[in-house]
């Protein structure tokens, strides 16, 4: 829509452009039947849990660049933080980051990221056709 025809005309006019996202990674084991010969106990030596992490990641439009971080926790805290880690890996000047209208991309990142040079443009949640 709208956004998406400001993010090309931002390329055009030599702007750098970064579309954000983030992603659970879940590792936990999933106990099941397996095939086995018969009158076999099969063992499985594991540790039952679940244990996750979020992975940040950004691509730069403009050089295809991809820019990550993992973090424990998908909060206000830790976005800004990776913001930040953008906007240094950059470098000057004034950028784009397109991303969602998840919960910790609150209002209040967005100011500190502005302060910094970094504009944001808005795509729908859960509209991942839409993000690079």
């Amino acid at each position: 829509g709208k956004n998406l025809k400001k993010v090309k005309e931002l390329l055009e006019s030599g702007y750098r452009v970064l579309f954000e996202d983030e992603h659970r990674l879940t590792l936990g084991t999933i106990i099941r039947r397996v095939l086995a010969p018969k009158g076999s106990k099969p063992i499985l030596k594991v540790s039952i849990g679940f244990k996750s992490c979020y992975l940040f990641i950004a691509l730069n439009a403009t050089n295809r660049e991809v820019i990550y971080w993992i973090y424990d926790r998908f909060n206000s805290r830790n976005t800004l933080n990776f913001i930040y880690k953008i906007k240094k890996h950059i470098g000057k000047g004034r950028a784009y980051i397109v991303w969602d209208n998840g919960a910790p991309h609150s209002k209040k990142v967005k100011e500190l990221g502005l302060k910094k040079g970094i504009h944001f443009i808005q795509i729908p949640k859960y509209s991942p056709e839409l993000n690079l």
